[in-house]
């Protein structure tokens, strides 16, 4: 063999002395190229050969680089040359040559370099005007470059595996090459499967490392790039590596490392004024950040989100920058604004105002097609829907009903313009309670209904349409009837009116199997939970108002024990010691500890991972918190009724404090009125009149905010009419007590005056 690879080199070696000569015949230049498919065939027997007998390994290896490296090649040759050393870079692996498989791979990435760096030149000729009518790639560039990182890709992997320490070069190498190369976006996917792979290898390498802050980051690696990369390329990069340590798991070293790479982004790269609108989307990233890392950082979250929405109002100012990109960036900044002050205690007025920016900002643009930074393509129904929904769920509890429909209309837009079936939308917006107000037993808000009849053309009123919108989903069909069914709802003459239309059976049980189905087969998903608890939600209002009260409040609880299982996974939730009696009547946190958990509230930014379930991306921490407290309600007031009033006043006082605590008018209302109930009840005068004027100070200060006129004036008529009736029993009271008074006076006289009176009975003088 050793003869045999000898005179491999030498034919090699002469090859490449008559390839280098520049003047040559034609007949020379004939008999050449016909000699090259030999010459390549002869450079991968020799590379072969020294593997087998391990015998001049390194000539054969740098004799495979000397010609991609020389400028006779043709790109025909580069890609021969690549298939065939992958081939036996991955024999070697697989058989278990860990030392020898690395330098076949690592000669496979340089071929790879080389045939994407010929291909664009040849390419770039030909589009700049120059005639050449030879070795011209079939591909085109695109494919060309998306190819070349899937192999680099695959190759690293491999390498990673048996444990080679070129692997941070070569992805560096890759990104710094390819990167130059056309519209980044074209191969978006690509490159970030190898930016996933270098924080992969680097969260494998630093996982029980002490020193996480000597981690590399692609910043300082790209930063000694030659030539050096332009600016704007090492900053998407960096991006890029920031939001893939966002999708990993490992908190701790993962949070760190997102800190290092927004310092670099603000402080390194993304600095000087053409950066403002780079800059706001790394300051809202960096919220996201530090909204998941902890309640405890919602100040310096909200700090980045203002800092954000004042550079991105300071590029709109200038005319000449102004476009639907920062009209897009901004919208999204007063979303997340709205939320963080939410969390803050900042008050309605601020969360109204933002929520009032984002529909005068979306509703400007005619289009909700954007690229993210590289000009990516996001789809919106799956990264800014979900962030619409929580905001639309966030204001139904605060009543900012009128805001709440118009972000339903922006989402409809949305779902129109990227051709979805609308209902699929109509079916999830109702099913998770957007379309109705909180705390009102209408299912639909009739305005919103006649905007769809007008503008989209679906008659909501219609039994056909819903049909189709529930469509194969049993479940939500179900939940949809009992809404929607009339006080009857398991009258015979209804069922054949109504529930027969949908094919629907309206027997307790079967509602019951329909509901239990939804849990008890394994681990539920979130929707799935939810689902169910909504379906025994409505079967114990409808079994309440036929008087089964015993029976409705056993499907009451089950509502109430899987909202409370879906309310943990969404917040920190505890509850502390709890005296009966004691009224609080200015609201506050005093037994209840309610805390959004920090990942639940970072997934509602646009550029998070979402749930592979579209439907799991809907439910919202507001949504999952307001059927929470609409079961507390529920069960409360039927525990009153069974004249479990112990209960009942632990459960209103639970869903009074949450509810003044977070701000919402509605149910805090609510929760205060039914209290004052109860202490009415019970003649705890003074705890039934401290709880119903508070309940009037909160709709005198969220006047504005409850946009529903008859949701308000329903509010009013129940306070007014429960003062009513504890004023006119304390006056029967102090009526009770006056006149007792007088009588016990008159008594006591009479005993004092005892004989005196005798004598007069008597009719005797005294």
């Amino acid at each position: 063999m050793t003869c045999v690879l000898m005179a491999l080199d030498q034919f090699i070696d002469s090859s490449f002395v008559d390839n280098s000569c520049t003047k040559r015949s034609e007949e020379e230049e004939e008999r050449l190229h016909k000699q090259r498919v030999t010459l390549m065939n002869t450079l991968v027997s020799a590379i072969k050969i020294s593997f087998v007998t391990n015998e001049a390994t390194q000539k054969s290896l740098s004799s495979i680089s000397c010609a991609i490296s020389s400028t006779w090649i043709k790109l025909d040759e580069l890609k021969f040359l690549i298939h065939s050393i992958s081939n036996i870079g991955a024999t070697l692996y697989n058989i278990g040559h860990l030392e020898e498989a690395p330098k076949a791979l690592e000669l496979c990435c340089q071929t790879t370099w080389a045939y994407a760096r010929l291909s664009y030149c040849r390419l770039s000729a030909r589009t700049e005007g120059h005639i050449i009518t030879e070795d011209l790639p079939k591909d085109t560039l695109k494919d060309i470059i998306t190819a070349a990182f899937a192999r680099i890709t695959k190759m690293v992997g491999i390498l990673d595996r048996c444990g080679s320490k070129a692997i941070r070069g070569i992805i560096v190498k890759s990104l710094s090459e390819f990167f130059v190369y056309g519209d980044t976006s074209d191969y978006h996917e690509s490159y970030l499967a190898l930016i996933k792979l270098w924080v992969k290898i680097t969260l494998k390498d630093f996982e029980d490392y002490q020193r996480v802050d000597s981690a590399p980051l692609l910043y300082h690696s790209l930063m000694g790039c030659s030539p050096p990369l332009p600016m704007k390329f090492i900053g998407l990069i960096v991006e890029q590596e920031l939001l893939a340590y966002g999708e990993s798991r490992v908190t701790m070293l993962c949070a760190n490392m997102q800190h290092r790479i927004v310092d670099i982004l603000l402080n390194e790269i993304y600095c000087s004024k053409e950066y403002y609108l780079d800059r706001s989307k790394v300051l809202v990233r960096k919220a996201c950040i530090l909204r998941g890392s902890g309640v405890q950082n919602i100040s310096n979250c909200l700090e980045s989100l203002s800092e954000a929405i004042s550079l991105l109002q300071g590029i709109l100012l200038d005319s000449s920058q102004g476009n639907a990109i920062v009209i897009h960036e901004l919208a999204i900044a007063y979303c997340l604004h709205a939320h963080c002050a939410q969390e803050a205690n900042h008050g309605g007025k601020v969360i109204f105002d933002n929520a009032r920016s984002v529909v005068g900002l979306w509703s400007k643009m005619g289009t909700f097609d954007h690229c993210s930074p590289g000009g990516i393509f996001q789809q919106q129904s799956k990264t800014l829907v979900p962030l619409l929904c929580s905001l639309v769920d966030l204001l139904a509890m605060k009543g900012c009903f009128e805001v709440q429909f118009e972000l339903c209309k922006l989402i409809i837009m949305i779902w129109k313009q990227e051709n979805l079936p609308l209902e699929k939308l109509f079916s999830m917006l109702f099913i998770n309670g957007r379309l109705n107000h909180a705390c009102c037993h209408l299912p639909m808000d009739q305005n919103f209904v006649s905007y769809v009849a007008r503008h989209l053309g679906f008659d909501c009123h219609n039994t056909i349409f819903w049909r189709n919108c529930f469509k194969e989903d049993y479940p939500s069909l179900t939940m949809f009837l009992q809404r929607l069914w009339p006080v009857d709802f398991f009258s015979q003459s209804c069922e054949h009116s109504f529930g027969n239309q949908f094919g629907f059976n309206a027997s307790v049980d079967e509602i019951d199997k329909v509901a239990s189905s939804l849990v008890s087969e394994g681990p539920s998903g979130n929707q799935s939970t939810y689902l169910a608890g909504c379906i025994y939600y409505d079967l114990s209002e409808r079994l309440l108002s036929r008087g089964q009260v015993l029976q409705a409040i056993s499907y009451g609880r089950e509502a109430l024990q899987l909202r409370k299982k879906l309310l943990k996974k969404k917040f920190k939730f505890n509850l502390g010691k709890f005296v009966s009696g004691e009224s609080q009547y200015s609201g506050g946190q005093g037994f209840v500890s309610l805390e959004a958990w920090g990942p639940t509230m970072a997934g509602i930014w646009p550029d998070c991972t979402r749930p592979s379930s579209m439907r799991d991306s809907f439910l919202t921490p507001w949504n999952v918190l307001r059927c929470y407290l609409e079961s507390i309600l529920q069960v409360a007031v039927m525990h009153e009724l069974v004249g479990n009033g112990a209960e009942a006043e632990v459960l209103l006082r639970i869903g009074k404090e949450i509810s003044c605590f977070q701000g919402l008018p509605i149910f805090a209302v609510v929760f205060t009125s039914v209290l004052g109930q109860i202490y009415h009840k019970r003649l705890l005068w003074d705890a039934a009149e401290g709880e119903l004027k508070h309940a009037k100070d909160l709709l005198a200060e969220n006047d504005e905010f409850i946009s529903c006129k008859t949701c308000k004036l329903t509010l009013q008529i129940s306070v007014d009419v429960q003062a009513g009736d504890l004023s006119w029993n304390l006056f029967e009271k102090d009526l009770q007590k006056q006149s007792t008074g007088n009588l016990s006076s008159a008594l006591a006289k009479i005993l004092l005056q005892k004989p005196s009176v005798e004598l007069v009975i008597m009719g005797k003088n005294p």
